[in-house]
């Protein structure tokens, strides 16, 4: 059962590199074979088509990117250095795994409705982790009264947008950005 196992991950890992590399359609099931070290035919014991193995290879990664990325965060011990944490792991993974965050959103809608349902229940469990801990920050007098759910989202998308700048567009403003500022500036806003 061990081997199956793993010869499933091999196909989802090979799978992952050559469709960051090449894309979903210049892709081919011989290439992600090659990679795995397996034979074509093996490929389609574990999955029915390419587009199949494309969707179980974003639902691997992304769940593997949640259960890191909570793992990560639970393992601090207050709210400001869990948000803070989060900074660094965005940072962390925008710059390890661009190419696989930038092929999500790339095929996301070329794929079909599956790969979206796959990102749309990922972002819904992240929001709401992160809606539960502002919401503990309000209850414990870290934090004033907000909605939780909003000031997730303004957390993580200014997280997102800054990271995006900093690594891929890299553009003037790139090389002022440090974390203890960015945190700094989301956590106590603008105002004087």
């Amino acid at each position: 059962m061990k081997k199956v196992k793993d010869k499933k991950q091999l196909i989802i890992e090979a799978a992952m590199k050559i469709f960051c590399r090449d894309g979903f359609h210049k892709a081919t099931v011989s290439e992600i074979a090659a990679k795995a070290g397996v034979g074509k035919g093996t490929i389609y014991e574990y999955f029915d088509s390419k587009k199949q193995l494309f969707i179980e290879m974003m639902k691997y990664y992304a769940n593997l990117y949640y259960e890191n990325l909570i793992a990560a965060i639970e393992k601090e011990k207050t709210i400001m250095d869990k948000l803070k944490r989060y900074i660094l792991i965005e940072e962390e993974i925008m710059t390890k795994h661009g190419d696989l965050a930038q092929i999500f959103m790339r095929e996301a809608y070329n794929i079909g409705l599956e790969v979206h349902k796959i990102m749309k229940n990922n972002r819904i469990k992240q929001i709401q982790f992160f809606a539960d801990l502002i919401q503990a920050g309000i209850d414990e007098g870290i934090f004033r009264n907000v909605n939780p759910y909003t000031a997730a989202l303004a957390f993580m998308g200014s997280v997102h947008h800054i990271q995006v700048s900093k690594i891929f567009i890299k553009d003037s403003y790139s090389e002022e950005i440090n974390i203890e500022n960015l945190h700094d500036l989301l956590l106590n806003g603008i105002k004087k």
